[in-house]
């Protein structure tokens, strides 16, 4: 596994093999990197997060899957804590002038991502960096999980200053549908039938 500073714009988990998929309407993907963003790009009710993790998938005929977890200040987050020695030497290298530097991370425990969120919003957009390819399919998590303030800090070190808030500003829906599915509810439907 590689962690990078993407153009000093975010800090990016490369995966070297499969760690885990999603399963989205009985197709697979595959995780393929992590990356945050400060302040969140999605909003629940109107209100925005101090930061917002995007879980990229890949299928296996190049359409895009991801996963957002939303992020407000409290209690360490369990997956940050495994990286957080690797985002400071990120944060040395991006300061050397390197744009595009690059960290073997080594084993990190990807559990520690473990969704525990049955309840997730859902839409197609495009992803939210160039090119912003279109037609992805986006889960945001309903449950809202905690990081520190230091933790935050960690993930905007390795970035540009210009670039600490990085998100894109709240898009229109567009006429967009975005569903809500709540898995325990939908799991008693497919029981009953």
């Amino acid at each position: 596994m590689t962690m990078a500073a993407w153009k000093a714009i975010f800090a990016l988990l490369l995966f070297d093999k499969n760690v885990g998929t999603v399963l989205v309407d009985g197709k697979n993907y595959s995780l393929k990197s992590v990356h945050w963003h400060s302040p969140s790009e999605h909003t629940i009710d109107g209100k925005r997060f101090p930061v917002e993790l995007h879980m990229v998938h890949m299928s296996d005929n190049g359409k895009s899957a991801v996963v957002a977890i939303l992020y407000q200040i409290g209690r360490h987050d369990p997956f940050v804590v495994q990286i957080e020695r690797k985002l400071k030497e990120l944060a040395k290298e991006a300061c050397k002038g390197d744009k595009e530097a690059h960290i073997p991370v080594g084993v990190v425990h990807a559990r520690s991502l473990k969704l525990h969120s049955s309840k997730y919003y859902r839409y197609f957009g495009s992803l939210t960096t160039p090119p912003c390819t279109e037609n992805v399919i986006w889960s945001i998590l309903a449950r809202v999980r905690g990081m520190t303030k230091e933790q935050v800090a960690a993930l905007q070190a390795p970035l540009s200053r210009e670039n600490r808030n990085n998100s894109r500003p709240t898009q229109p829906l567009n006429y967009r549908a975005v569903q809500i599915y709540h898995e325990s509810r939908r799991r008693h439907d497919e029981d009953s039938h």
